[in-house]
């Protein structure tokens, strides 16, 4: 009967909480989950990630294989050979931090929640979540904030023409999640898309 892990994963910094429950085979790498939150939130796979332990200076427990890219020091583990299961468990680690875009600095609460074995057969599936993840490249927390105080005020606080940021976000709504949908693009593309 095949293993599957739960976790949760929310952003910090962030209220009311934008978070996401799923589940993932149990032979899954730090790959499989860097693509899962990367579907669940909506982010374009346009950014550095890794994966911290949770400490105020966390040691890399995972990221991508880029050896050019971390030239200031050395680079995580190879996020697509480090297994999940060597990392989390009932009697192993329950939390770890993903850190998304360098520079926005998005970071992401990652919480084992349990292991299980089920008759169903899956690789990965959504399970819940709420309100939407933000806009790439808003500008981080702040930049968020701007956006969510835009849409309910009508005014820029930041000061910049309001019809070019509103053009800019389109028709993104900080409360909308739409769990079917959502659940729909979360099938299995493999680990690299």
């Amino acid at each position: 009967m095949p293993i599957y892990d739960e976790f949760e994963v929310s952003l910090r910094y962030i209220e009311p909480r934008i978070w996401r429950r799923f589940q993932i085979e149990r032979r899954a790498t730090f790959a499989h989950l860097h693509v899962a939150i990367q579907v669940g939130f909506g982010w374009e796979h346009a950014h550095l990630w890794e994966f911290r332990t949770r400490a105020r200076r966390g040691r890399a427990l995972a990221g991508p294989a880029m050896d050019d890219v971390w030239s200031l020091r050395e680079p995580p583990p190879d996020a697509e050979s480090t297994k999940l299961a060597g990392f989390f468990g009932p009697r192993k680690h329950r939390r770890c931090v993903y850190v998304y875009d360098f520079g926005d600095f998005w970071v992401h609460d990652v919480s084992f929640r349990r292991r299980f074995a089920s008759q169903a057969r899956f690789h990965r599936r959504l399970i819940v979540g709420e309100r939407a993840g933000p806009l790439e490249d808003c500008g981080g927390v702040p930049g968020y904030e701007r956006l969510v105080e835009f849409l309910q005020t009508g005014v820029d606080p930041w000061e910049e023409d309001p019809a070019v940021l509103k053009e800019w976000y389109g028709h993104w709504d900080p409360e909308a999640f739409d769990l079917e949908t959502a659940r729909m693009r979360f099938v299995w593309p493999g680990p690299s898309t």
